[in-house]
């Protein structure tokens, strides 16, 4: 079982794109996202 888990992205588009390419690779039973997904200061 693939599980992909990502954290303190805080809105950085490059991260998310570098996010949607792994899952989209390693087609994950289960994606985790932990939190801080934007940044509001």
């Amino acid at each position: 079982m693939k599980v992909v888990i990502a954290s303190d992205i805080h809105g950085a588009a490059d991260y998310c794109e570098k996010l949607m390419q792994v899952i989209e690779e390693e087609q994950p039973k289960y994606v985790l996202l932990l939190g801080d997904l934007l940044y509001h200061g």
